[in-house]
């Protein structure tokens, strides 16, 4: 009886679950103005936005703002202060928000975002398309695509984090994220005119012993405008996103990280202007259109 009980009832959260992510639009346009980046913080998803008239991935205008996602609720999380151009990739640790900015990362206390003011760490000078970040352990890893450089900033003291220290370098640094011991990396050229370069990287963290060694990681991928990475919780299913394609928009594919089935285009029925740095939460892909102010979910 107890077996037949505890089976109905993961029936019955299982159908709450799909009932509840069949509710959620797959298209969310209200409060953004030009979102790029996207990290978790406690079951929301934060979307960083430029807050400009036009888009400029290098703007001063210190317009930018972060909006928190929840359901098919968009509310304002941190609201333009200055502090923010054209905020991009972000990652929490230790209750702190790390945001991307044009030759800088901002960081916020997440606990005290009404009384204290952020936090700027500045780039050396001509590292400007600082773009993306992850988290290793106490390290914070920072890519900067116009010179493709990764850094790293020294998160153990919190409130005392190290400056940037050059830790390797990618074509074209763009989206980075973490899994299992492996550090993955997006190439994307400022320039628009991807080489045999821009392609998807890695490297091993445990096996390197402390060296950072980056290598191409999907044999035969087509050069490309890669920006955004995620992976599955699981950590076997990498997805990531171009602003190219076959036809004359964004894509997103799909590669397993057992080598066995080849990387492949997912097509989510939606012509991308500039899919940009997604992430996967809750058993769904989040999907930022950067040039059309627009953020796209989908089940996987």
């Amino acid at each position: 009886m107890k077996q037949i009980i505890s089976i109905t009832a993961l029936l019955l959260c299982t159908l709450f679950v799909a009932n509840a992510q069949s509710n959620l639009k797959p298209e969310l346009t209200g409060g953004f103005r030009f979102n790029e980046g996207l990290t978790v913080y406690k079951n929301m998803v934060l979307a960083s936005n430029f807050g400009t008239a036009n888009l400029d991935p290098l703007n001063t205008e210190g317009k930018g703002y972060i909006v928190s996602v929840s359901g098919n609720n968009v509310k304002m999380f941190i609201a333009s202060d200055g502090y923010l151009s054209a905020p991009k990739g972000m990652a929490v640790h230790q209750n702190h928000l790390f945001i991307a900015d044009v030759g800088k990362v901002v960081i916020y206390n997440l606990k005290k975002l009404k009384e204290q003011r952020p936090r700027v760490i500045e780039f050396p000078e001509g590292e400007l398309f600082v773009n993306d970040i992850a988290v290793v352990g106490d390290i914070i890893l920072v890519t900067v695509t116009n010179t493709g450089n990764i850094y790293g900033l020294d998160a153990t003291d919190i409130n005392n984090v190290g400056k940037p220290a050059l830790m390797g370098n990618v074509p074209g640094a763009n989206g980075i994220v973490v899994s299992n011991g492996f550090i993955y990396c997006a190439s994307y050229d400022p320039n628009g005119n991807p080489t045999a370069a821009n392609i998807i990287y890695y490297c091993d963290i445990i096996g390197g012993k402390g060296k950072f060694e980056i290598k191409p990681l999907i044999p035969n991928l087509k050069p490309g405008q890669y920006d955004g990475i995620a992976i599955t919780d699981d950590g076997n299913t990498l997805y990531f996103s171009s602003w190219t394609g076959d036809e004359d928009h964004g894509t997103i594919y799909r590669y397993d990280l057992n080598g066995e089935t080849p990387v492949r285009k997912i097509d989510f029925g939606v012509p991308f202007g500039g899919p940009a740095d997604i992430c996967i939460f809750d058993g769904m892909i989040y999907i930022p259109d950067l040039p059309n102010s627009t953020l796209y979910r989908f089940s996987l």
